[in-house]
């Protein structure tokens, strides 16, 4: 199956959708974010794997995407924690009620790790919490 990085990257940011509280939702890397909170999905990386089968070789094809929610800076890491644990909740929430297929565009998605951390966009400071998802032909070990 083909991977199409946009109807993924847009399935992916669809999740967010029943979401309340984020304030704007991009594909790719924003210079900017003049709402947040903000989620943006960024794809990172693809891989390509060949196997040897009964009928010739298939290619098994996964991507990877960063699923990121921002909220400004604050003098209190504790309050922008506390605000963006619940968007990361309720995101990781929606995706694993969702359809693991991302309406048929893929054999299965995972969310597979997280991490919370700063950012600078222009001249602002974001802190955010990023989620891993690898989407394509997953086999036992996720990719």
């Amino acid at each position: 199956m083909a991977l199409d990085l946009t109807d993924l990257a847009e399935a992916l940011r669809d999740v967010s959708a029943g979401i309340a509280g984020l304030k704007s939702r991009s594909i790719g890397l924003s210079q900017a974010l003049p709402k947040t909170p903000a989620l943006e999905v960024v794809p990172l990386r693809g891989r390509i794997r060949i196997e040897a089968g009964g009928a010739g070789l298939s290619r098994l094809r996964t991507a990877s995407f960063d699923v990121a929610i921002y909220v400004p800076l604050s003098p209190n890491l504790e309050t922008d924690e506390r605000a963006l644990r619940p968007l990361l909740e309720a995101y990781l929430n929606a995706f694993e009620a969702g359809d693991a297929t991302l309406g048929g565009l893929v054999e299965q998605a995972r969310a597979t790790e997280y991490e919370f951390g700063v950012a600078r966009r222009g001249e602002r400071d974001y802190r955010y919490a990023s989620l891993l998802v690898i989407a394509g032909d997953l086999d036992e070990e996720g990719a």
